[in-house]
């Protein structure tokens, strides 16, 4: 861990996850300080048996493609942008909850007075 941390001086958080296989690798997903949003991780690779790095796998490595499809989570739950993204995404959602309940009752109020 030591050796993916030293890389990365500036990690905002780190996961680890552990080898499904004997075989296999352990990863770590490091979010750096430089990241565009909270999906953009770098993954490295570290041998289960010997303290050495297998692999690296760089956000900015990825493809298009790759980098859209990590784009959509924090789209999702309007948190791209921080705290100001958050707001008016919560703003959109009452607003998706007040517009039909608000037609529904001035239609049945309509309905009301026509009969």
């Amino acid at each position: 861990m030591q050796i993916v941390l030293s890389k990365n001086k500036g990690a905002v958080y780190y996961n680890i996850n552990l080898p499904k296989d004997s075989a296999d690798s352990y990863t770590v997903n490091i979010l750096s300080n430089e990241a565009a949003h909270e999906t953009a991780t770098d993954i490295y690779y570290i041998d289960a048996f010997t303290p050495e790095i297998n692999g690296i796998q760089k956000f900015a490595d990825k493809n298009q493609g790759q980098k859209i499809r990590a784009t959509f989570r924090p789209i999702h739950v309007a948190s791209i942008y921080g705290i100001t993204s958050k707001i008016i995404g919560f703003a959109t959602c009452l607003l998706g909850t007040f517009f039909p309940a608000s037609g529904f009752i001035c239609g049945s109020t309509e309905q009301e007075k026509r009969s």
